[in-house]
């Protein structure tokens, strides 16, 4: 017989779900989503704030679980950063920046797939750490 799994780490995933939405969405301001595109150097404050949303997100949520594992938070914005700037960064894959175009909602489904892979790591971390 299986052991029944631990409703706790889906909890936690669902947590980070909501942080994903509002960070990404919801608290998102048009002019940050705009600005952290530039091809000049004026993307790191947009996309440093836009990070540090999700970084405030994930410090809320390992104060709830695990303190210690508060660097999860510095994480998140080193990880939430490199990836965007990846996808929107005109040098890069910011070039396909056409939604008409399939190849635009491909690397946007790729850029949530990571961060969702990003979540579920932060999880198992935080559920599993000693």
């Amino acid at each position: 017989m299986s052991e029944q799994p631990d409703f706790a780490i889906y909890f936690l995933f669902f947590l980070f779900q909501i942080k994903h939405l509002l960070c990404d969405y919801l608290l998102q301001p048009k002019k940050i989503a705009i600005q952290k595109a530039s091809a000049n150097w004026d993307f790191l404050t947009s996309l440093g704030v836009h990070s540090l949303t999700h970084a405030a997100g994930t410090f809320f949520l390992t104060l709830l679980y695990n303190r210690s594992l508060w660097w999860l938070a510095i994480l998140d914005f080193i990880t939430h950063f490199i990836i965007d700037r990846i996808k929107v960064g005109p040098r890069y894959l910011g070039k396909f920046n056409d939604p008409s175009t399939s190849i635009f909602w491909n690397i946007l489904g790729v850029d949530q797939a990571i961060h969702h892979t990003t979540h579920i790591i932060f999880a198992f971390i935080i559920m599993h750490w000693n």
